[in-house]
């Protein structure tokens, strides 16, 4: 149940022909109808542009049980999408002289990490961005999740058991010595294995870890906590007060129960990599931030100027397989934006630069089937269809 972005149906957007523009009442109605479907238990959706919210709902339920509604207000981990928060915290101290996309990560840290095959290749703040540092997240990166309550494995099947039992283990440990445990040669949990065999920026390679040292540089050099940092320069601007990186932050009378296989409710859990997959927020903070980043890349932005943010979502590297900027991926239609999977969550968030509008879907369940996965891709894309219907209303 390795964190991993949920892109099994995103890298290649779907075609879907214009229709003629529906109302939201018609829209509200073809998603409740696939909400019935009863293979997630919770839905929340949103539909922005540039300037305004065209949609938010939410559809099942936060808490199957005690029955629960899902609301726009319910609050869950987003998993993966966290790591846009990381792209915009790095760009902010690029612009702040803090940082260079191109700083070697080893006259940072206060460790150094060598790729054993190529010991004397550097690692830059670039290579973590764009998913290129070649760096591996390998069985112990599962050692990250730390639960509040012991999972009872049993009824599970044998893969996802073996991982439940794994994390029940799991112990909070600083950042940094969870970096060092994995990454260097004296670490209990190094191995070679933990690298590619390639050379830094020359092959992509999705890792949680890779991008968990990045907020870790971004820490360093900002003399700032990750959480405290993107609060100050993130948060706080856009007005997300229901939104944190840890269930001390949000009110957790709003936020949902996660589940797992066959809807198996889940006890809450941190992440030691917090910034790579630990953001909790709700349908209406997200649809602020999703807002801002369509309005920054009009030169609207209250946090980063209008170059900052091309240069987050432009293409960095000259590889050809690969379809990630500074955090944020990028799809052959032209959307773009992150998805994120994990234990009780999975979560996907994406907008379209030429039309200036976005769409967002979460749900409390990893998704683990086929009719789960249909059931989700089908909401994304009855959105999807809404947001095309309106290409030509403004």
């Amino acid at each position: 149940m390795k964190k991993v972005a949920i892109i099994f149906f995103i890298l290649t957007i779907f075609s879907l022909s214009i229709i003629a523009q529906q109302s939201t009442k018609e829209l509200d109605a073809e998603l409740q109808k696939i909400a019935e479907r009863g293979n997630l238990p919770g839905i929340g959706v949103a539909i922005v542009s540039k300037d305004e919210i065209l949609f938010q709902k939410g559809y099942g339920y936060a808490d199957i049980k005690n029955k629960k509604p899902y609301t726009k207000n319910t609050i869950q981990n987003i998993g993966s999408v966290s790591k846009t928060f990381i792209g915009i915290a790095l760009m902010k101290a690029v612009e702040q002289g803090k940082i260079g996309l191109d700083d070697k990560v080893n006259d940072i840290l206060p460790f150094k990490i060598i790729n054993p095959h190529f010991p004397k290749a550097e690692i830059r703040v670039r290579h973590l961005a764009t998913q290129t540092s070649t760096i591996t997240d390998g069985d112990n990166y599962e050692k990250a999740y730390v639960f509040e309550k012991k999972i009872d494995s049993k009824g599970y099947p044998e893969e996802y058991a073996k991982v439940i039992d794994s994390y029940n283990s799991n112990k909070e440990i600083p950042l940094a010595d969870f970096i060092k445990n994995i990454t260097t040669e004296n670490g209990k949990w190094y191995s070679k294995d933990n690298f590619l065999k390639t050379t830094p920026g020359a092959k992509y390679e999705y890792s949680n870890l890779g991008s968990a040292i990045a907020a870790y540089v971004l820490e360093i050099k900002t003399g700032e906590t990750f959480d405290d940092y993107t609060r100050k320069h993130i948060l706080e601007p856009l007005g997300m007060k229901n939104s944190g990186w840890t269930t001390e932050s949000v009110d957790m009378k709003n936020h949902a129960v996660g589940y797992l296989l066959d809807m198996k409710p889940i006890p809450n859990y941190s992440l030691i990599t917090y910034a790579d997959g630990g953001f909790r927020t709700n349908i209406v903070d997200l649809s602020k931030y999703l807002m801002e980043v369509i309005k920054g890349l009009n030169g609207e932005g209250k946090i980063l100027s209008k170059d900052s943010y091309q240069e987050m979502v432009s293409k960095q590297s000259k590889l050809i397989d690969t379809e990630y900027s500074i955090f944020w991926g990028y799809r052959r239609s032209g959307f773009i934006g992150h998805t994120g999977g994990d234990p009780g969550t999975t979560t996907i968030l994406d907008f379209d630069p030429k039309t200036n509008r976005g769409v967002m879907v979460f749900t409390n369940y990893l998704i683990d089937s086929k009719d789960s996965q249909r059931q989700f891709i089908e909401t994304y894309q009855t959105l999807v269809k809404y947001m095309k219907s309106l290409k030509n209303q403004d």
